[in-house]
């Protein structure tokens, strides 16, 4: 028997399975609904948008799994590795590297002859560098001239660098007249003196450095007597000056005062590039009382300053001049 439902139940049916489909479909979220799935063996690059700044990054492959063309291209080869420099085999030199030494005879290259007056007699002679004993010495250039008295002490510092030289020359020079025959002769005396002033410094530290050495020297009045005194200087390094005595050797003694008076300073001071000069007072062998007699001006070189050189002089009566030089003991 065949039962039949009326239209009116089936109506009612369908309204309320309509009604509960849109009651649940209008309270789910968007992300509740189901994603699409991905195809297999096709990776999914998600779209870039400005919405999202932080892309989720790839899934890396796996540790067995071969890397692309495309990862080859960009790591360099076994030779490209080989070429690059090494940094920690060759690590960059300090900034502050301590100055090499110069050979003698690129120090030499600087020297000139040097007088009191400035350059002269290089129509005379010539400095010329010995190899054999390491030392600054005099040549004539014309073989007629001849040396009366002549000397010539190298300065080195305490490395042993050559510093510079001091020396004299008395030289015998034939004159001629206008008809080429001799006519006499003159005897020019040079106060020689020269330092490498790329090595003028100031010692460094605190300390006191003790200097000795000598002067040679001559007076005026008797210019073929050449004559040696004793030098002695002390440098004090916390006030940055020093002070410098000259024994002649008949007792008599020249000390170094910052200005024109015996009451000023027997310290006097020392630049900064290492020069030093002052007024010289003179007293004699019985301890008489002092009196202005002349000037020196002069500077320290070499490694710590351990090299003392200058000229000292004194115009008017009894006018006489030197040249110094003096080593740190």
């Amino acid at each position: 028997m065949k039962t039949t439902l009326p239209g009116k139940y089936i109506l009612t049916l369908l309204a309320t399975l309509i009604l509960s489909a849109c009651g649940s479909g209008g309270g789910a979220s968007p992300s509740a609904m189901p994603q699409p799935k991905p195809e297999i063996g096709r990776p999914q690059t998600p779209p870039a948008t400005e919405s999202s700044p932080q892309e989720a990054p790839p899934l890396a492959p796996s540790e067995t799994e071969a890397p692309s063309a495309d990862n080859k291209a960009q790591q360099p080869s076994e030779s490209q590795l080989e070429s690059k420099p090494n940094q920690e085999s060759n690590p960059q030199p300090p900034k502050h590297q301590e100055r090499m030494p110069e050979a003698d005879a690129e120090v030499f290259k600087r020297m000139q002859l040097r007088t009191q007056n400035g350059i002269e007699g290089e129509d005379l002679m010539k400095l010329v560098f010995n190899d054999s004993n390491k030392k600054i010495e005099l040549t004539l250039l014309n073989p007629e001239n001849k040396f009366i008295k002549h000397e010539m002490r190298t300065l080195r510092d305490s490395s042993g660098e050559l510093i510079g030289y001091y020396g004299y020359a008395l030289v015998n020079k034939p004159l001629k007249n206008d008809f080429g025959e001799y006519d006499g002769s003159q005897q020019p005396y040079f106060g020689l003196l020269d330092a490498d002033e790329s090595k003028r410094q100031r010692p460094e530290g605190l300390g006191e450095i003790s200097y000795r050495g000598n002067m040679l020297y001559r007076y005026h009045e008797s210019p073929a007597e050449i004559l040696e005194a004793d030098v002695s200087a002390r440098y004090y390094g916390k006030e940055k000056n020093m002070s410098l005595n000259i024994h002649d050797h008949r007792g008599g003694l020249w000390t170094l005062h910052e200005d024109r008076s015996t009451k000023s300073s027997s310290r006097v001071a020392v630049d900064e590039r290492g020069s030093v000069a002052g007024h010289l007072f003179f007293a004699g062998q019985n301890g008489g009382k002092q009196e202005l007699n002349g000037t020196f001006s002069g500077g320290l070189y070499g490694q710590n300053g351990s090299v003392l050189t200058g000229r000292a002089s004194h115009e008017g009566q009894n006018s006489w001049e030197g040249v110094v030089g003096a080593k740190a003991e």
